[in-house]
């Protein structure tokens, strides 16, 4: 992996740090459904009440769909975090199966 000034970085990934990175993700998620709701109605009255009304609307959208695509991803890394484990364990097994060499 290439990293800033063209030097190699080794990437380690393991099944905790993938399950961890998928709470951090749904973490997020909720607070940034929390932080984007709308402070208090604008009242009808005020010149520019349907402008703020409408940039309001559209945060919140953006908000609701970055997100749906952070839960997403958290959901995606725990099932990867369930299947690397997996493959780890399954792993193991297979080398704990092999035979030293020389041997019937």
């Amino acid at each position: 992996m290439e990293v800033a000034g063209g030097t190699r970085a080794r990437l380690r990934v393991t099944a905790d740090g993938l399950q961890a990175l998928a709470g951090r993700c749904a973490t997020l998620a909720g607070e940034l459904s929390a932080a984007v709701a709308p402070s208090g109605a604008v009242l009808s009255w005020q010149a520019n009440a349907v402008a703020v009304n409408a940039a309001h609307a559209r945060a919140g959208a953006a908000a609701a769909a970055v997100s749906a695509r952070m839960r997403a991803t958290a959901a995606a890394l725990g099932q990867a975090a369930r299947r690397y484990a997996g493959q780890d364990t399954a792993a193991a097994a297979a080398l704990g199966a092999v035979r030293p060499w020389g041997t019937h």
